[in-house]
């Protein structure tokens, strides 16, 4: 079957079958291909692939993945209640890799907004300069100051969603 899948085209596998692929599956597949020849077509695709989100929310061990991978994240979603170190491990990961980074257009920290905190907006700040959307909904430490930045750091963003949150 991997052999088969490896008859297609590049292109093909990139934007056709493997997006479709949750990231237990393309992990699997990940470990199934062994052939020298076959893994450096994987890791080609790999690296003209975007991924919309991870499916039950981003980890750390999902993003480094990911990014060993040079596989670029377009939509995160932070896990429910991921802790605030992974989080800020999450945003270290991405600092380190501009191609994946810039690549970023939507962040929400919602399903992690007990965690979250100005520290890891900053984080995002620096990494994350193309996003279009960004949802803070129930999220703590949002400052003016944090918006003021944010309109001037990302020319690009066009959503913000800041229900139940207090802004001080």
């Amino acid at each position: 079957m991997i052999a088969l899948c490896f008859g297609l085209p590049t292109d093909i596998l990139a934007h056709a079958l493997l997006p479709f692929l949750s990231t237990g599956e393309l992990s699997c597949l990940d470990v199934a291909v062994a052939n020298r020849q076959q893994r450096r077509q994987l890791f080609d695709i790999y690296s003209s692939m975007t991924r919309e989100h991870a499916e039950e929310g981003l980890t750390k061990p999902e993003m480094a993945w990911f990014i060993h991978r040079s596989i670029a994240m377009e939509r995160i979603t932070f896990a429910r209640r991921l802790p605030a170190e992974e989080i800020s491990a999450i945003f270290c990961l991405l600092q380190g890799r501009a191609r994946v980074s810039l690549l970023v257009k939507h962040i929400d920290f919602s399903p992690s907004s007990d965690s979250a905190n100005s520290a890891h907006y900053s984080s995002m700040l620096k990494s994350c300069v193309n996003l279009e959307s960004l949802k803070l909904s129930l999220c703590k430490d949002v400052t003016r100051a944090l918006l003021i930045r944010l309109g001037k750091r990302c020319c690009n963003l066009r959503s913000l969603d800041l229900s139940i949150t207090c802004v001080s």
